[in-house]
């Protein structure tokens, strides 16, 4: 049977399914982590933006049960499809890209009731000023704050990567779209690109160098950074480091992350769950063996890579006891990976001729005493370290909420 879509010359059920199952199994990860502790908002100036932020933390693990339950029964509904006869159906009648995009739908629509059951049992009223959720995947933007048009939903639904923070805008602005006059913000997505034209060459005209990194939770760190010095984020060359399930570097130059890697599925240091930068020799065999599907490899670069195809667990925690205990295979992974993260520091340093403000360690790898004391060990001789472990994203969504609202940021318009 032949289904059509929306892209010629690839099999419409394949791409579908395949993409379900990716966002299941993303879910899937993010459920297993424990997703984000809870923290208490602090409300400036505007305190309904913060009541937000504290829906999103408290809502956040009864979502994820109701996303994956519901991800799996469409997931279930797609393979159905797979095992109709022509006489079940007729050609062009049923299109998978639209099944995806209800899957998509219902997810949002989950997210939006969850957050307004969440308002209403802690007696928060549904009146705000603004709403702002994570950026997707979208197309390479400027840093910065956007609201929530047409063009940005329709480029969320069909971004080409799987990613959790894929739903951020879209539940944003359907929250937004039930207030009046109440408009809908993302800011610093992970696509955020201000790469210096430099940067983005590879060794392959094919394989331009593109970025996606933790770019909310660093330039919120940043902003925090600089004001405890008393200066400006844009007033500073900075040298940033996010180390979670994925690892991404940056090298902040007066306000714009000039270079930055693919910390999804492109490049760097290897981490918990991804791989970084891979031998291409090697990987292109690997493609041509037939021991694995195109699906299965792409979990090899990201979700089953990393420390988690080493030594089969992402808990950093628990690898640090097992060295504790003697474990010298752990030790020597987890090592490879410390080393592979300076390494990149200091090619980073390199970008600003040396001349390094800061280098500042986030996300919540940071909070391991193990891993920050080796690195600094490495690195210390760049420029003044700093760490600040776990993740600002929340405040940093919500300082450019107010910043929008007041009129001292500008929202841009995404096309």
């Amino acid at each position: 049977m032949e289904f059509r879509g929306e892209r010629t010359g690839a099999n419409t059920r394949d791409v579908g399914l395949s993409n379900a199952q990716n966002l299941a199994d993303c879910l899937r990860a993010h459920a297993r982590t424990g997703g984000r502790a809870a923290r208490t908002a602090r409300r400036r100036g505007y305190e309904r933006v913060g009541a937000v932020i504290n829906v999103e933390h408290g809502a956040l693990s009864a979502f994820e049960q109701h996303v994956l339950a519901s991800t799996e029964l469409c997931i279930q509904q797609l393979r159905g499809f797979g095992h109709m006869g022509a006489h079940d159906v007729g050609v062009g009648e049923i299109h998978l890209a639209d099944l995806i995009n209800r899957i998509r739908f219902k997810i949002v629509d989950l997210g939006k009731n969850l957050v307004l059951q969440e308002l209403e049992a802690n007696g928060i009223p549904f009146a705000f000023d603004a709403v702002i959720g994570r950026g997707g995947l979208v197309k390479p933007i400027p840093g910065g704050v956007y609201a929530v048009n047409e063009a940005m939903k329709q480029d969320t639904l069909h971004a080409m990567r799987t990613h959790a923070c894929n739903l951020g805008g879209l539940i944003a602005a359907e929250l937004a779209a039930s207030l009046p006059d109440c408009p809908a913000f993302i800011a610093d997505p992970g696509v955020v690109d201000e790469l210096e034209d430099v940067a983005r060459i590879s060794g392959s005209p094919l394989m331009p160098k593109i970025t996606i990194w933790h770019a909310l939770n660093q330039k919120a760190i940043a902003r925090r950074f600089a004001k405890e010095q008393g200066t400006k984020y844009e007033e500073l060359d900075l040298i940033i480091c996010h180390l979670g399930g994925g690892i991404s570097i940056a090298v902040h130059q007066h306000g714009k992350a000039i270079d930055a890697n693919n910390a999804l599925d492109g490049e760097g240091p290897f981490s918990p769950e991804r791989a970084g930068t891979l031998p291409a020799g090697q990987l292109i065999d690997i493609c041509y063996s037939g021991q694995f599907t195109k699906d299965e490899l792409k979990k090899r670069i990201s979700g089953r890579a990393g420390l988690t195809a080493h030594l089969g667990t992402t808990d950093v925690p628990a690898i640090i006891k097992a060295i504790e205990e003697g474990d010298k295979k752990a030790e020597l992974i987890l090592d490879a990976m410390i080393y592979n993260v300076a390494k990149a520091i200091g090619g980073a340093a390199t970008v600003l001729y040396g001349k390094v403000d800061a280098i500042l360690l986030t996300g919540g790898i940071a909070y391991s005493d193990y891993i920050i004391s080796r690195l600094k060990k490495r690195i210390s001789f760049l420029a003044p370290i700093h760490v600040y472990p776990g993740e600002g994203e929340m405040e940093s969504l919500a300082f450019n909420a107010l910043g929008a609202l007041r009129g001292e940021l500008p929202v841009q318009i995404y096309k």
